[in-house]
Order: C-alpha cells, then sequence, then structure tokens
C-alpha cells in the first residue's frame, strides 16, 4: 500500500531511547494524526480545555426584593438583580436585559463586565417602563471563555400583585344569647399556612354599621393562633354584628393595610 495513511513514521533510533525523545515522538505522532485526519491535511485546533458549552451562559439572574415574593409595585424605574456564575470558568462582557414576552424590551444594565467562576456580582437594570403583574424574561448576554462573542441565556421571573386580603380565619366564632356575653367579646381566628401578619387590629360593628367595641391585644405580629378580645362599648342585643380585622402583611408598603372579617348572630 503507498497511501500516507499506511506508512509508520520512522525517527532516529538515538532520539527514541531518551525521555526527551519519547515526548518528541508522542507529539510528533499526534500532529501527524490531526492533520490526515483534517480535509486537506489542515490541523484541527484542539477546543480550550477550560472552556464551557459555547452558546449558553452559565450565568443565573436573581431579582434582589426583601420579600418573599417579588412584587411588581417594588419596580418602577429600576430592577436591582444579581448575577452568579455557575459553570467551572470565567465568562466576560456580560449585561443583561429585560423583554416582555412579547419582545418588547422594557430596561437594561450598564456592563458588568468579567465575572469569574462561583462569583457574583450586582448591578440594575433601568427601565423604560414599570413593571406589571406578570411574566418578563431577564436575557444575560456576554462571552464563555474560548467561546465567539455574543452568547446568552433567558430566565423567566414571575411578578406579583398585591394579596387583596389577609390570610386569616376564623374557625370558631362566638354566638348563642346575647345576654350571656358581659364586657368582651372574645373571637378566635388563626393566620392561614404560617403567614405572617403585622399590626392587626379588630373593631367590632353592628349590621347597622354602629360602632360597638375593639380589640384591646394590639397584636404587632400574628402567625399562628390568637384571640381578638373586643371591649365593648354597650352589652350586646340581639342581632347581626361584624368583626373586621386590619394589618399589613410582608409586602410593599404601596400596597396598603389589608383586612378580613367573620360575621356573628346573636339571640
Amino acid at each position: 500500500m503507498n497511501s500516507a495513511l499506511s506508512q509508520r513514521p520512522r525517527f532516529p533510533r538515538a532520539l527514541a531511547r531518551t525521555r526527551v525523545g519519547v515526548a518528541v515522538l508522542a507529539a510528533a505522532a499526534i500532529l501527524l494524526a490531526v492533520s490526515l485526519a483534517a480535509p486537506g491535511g489542515t490541523p484541527v485546533p484542539l477546543a480550550p480545555q477550560t472552556a464551557g458549552a459555547c452558546g449558553v451562559l452559565p450565568v443565573s439572574v436573581r431579582v434582589k426584593t426583601k420579600f418573599p415574593q417579588v412584587y411588581a409595585r417594588q419596580y418602577k424605574k429600576a430592577i436591582p438583580v444579581e448575577l452568579t456564575n455557575r459553570g467551572g470558568y470565567r465568562v466576560g462582557g456580560l449585561y443583561v436585559q429585560v423583554y416582555t414576552f412579547g419582545g418588547l424590551r422594557l430596561g437594561s444594565s450598564p456592563a458588568v463586565g468579567n465575572l469569574r467562576a462561583g462569583n457574583t456580582k450586582q448591578t440594575t437594570i433601568k427601565l423604560g417602563f414599570p413593571i406589571q403583574t406578570g411574566k418578563v424574561t431577564f436575557v444575560v448576554k456576554g462571552t464563555n471563555k474560548g467561546c465567539p462573542p455574543g452568547e446568552s441565556i433567558s430566565h423567566v421571573v414571575a411578578f406579583h400583585s398585591c394579596k387583596t386580603q389577609l390570610p386569616l380565619t376564623f374557625p370558631n366564632p362566638p354566638g348563642g344569647f346575647a345576654s350571656d356575653y358581659g364586657e368582651y367579646l372574645s373571637v378566635p381566628a388563626e393566620a392561614e399556612e404560617g403567614q405572617a401578619i403585622f399590626h392587626a387590629r379588630s373593631r367590632v360593628y353592628k349590621f347597622d354599621g354602629q360602632f360597638v367595641g375593639e380589640d384591646i391585644d394590639h397584636y404587632s405580629l400574628i402567625y399562628g393562633k390568637v384571640t381578638f378580645n373586643n371591649r365593648l362599648r354597650r352589652r350586646l342585643a340581639k342581632g347581626g354584628y361584624t368583626m373586621v380585622v386590619t394589618g399589613r402583611l410582608n409586602q410593599p408598603k404601596s400596597c396598603g393595610a389589608k383586612t378580613a372579617q367573620v360575621s356573628m348572630g346573636f339571640k
């Protein structure tokens, strides 16, 4: 066979007998194999060993908030975010943008620069429009080490609306004969699934809107079972009553105070 593939390369015996010679021979054999395997005999460049999968950045995005959820009311002019490199290599040229599902760009951050493996950087997305309730897409753009520029990764984030009422239930509201109650009307309550309610106050009204009494406990925090002990301004009479509890939830102040109520009837 006269093919180049069938010929074994020959090297001087003296060179092959030394350790240096062995290394040289190995390197030469690799270069020969690469040149023969490539079209036209052109060497195929080896991918950098530290590079990741080109095309997708190993960078996560977290919207900064002090609340259990991200609320749309928090972000009218800007969104602070954290970018974390979860890969094993450096990524560079980073910046992040936010888009609607329809492709409208809502805002963009300045250049973040390079981010080493395992590190986190903070940046701020300046908004052209306030965030609304719903889902948007954060797109991180940059370059993996050893890859062409212009790579990206997308993250969908849901922004929530304010809760409309207190997560408070009243398992055993009082009832029976009005004459059985004296100076106080005690009403048990329980926070749903341990949710926190701050600065809760209760007030009792007749069905016609007449104020009857209010609690004496003034709970600064409710997360379990409590009892609202309402001091009555006058003795209960036959008829219907409503106790209204007002408080705040762990959400932006702009959401305002919320209420929960329970109806009671007495003979």
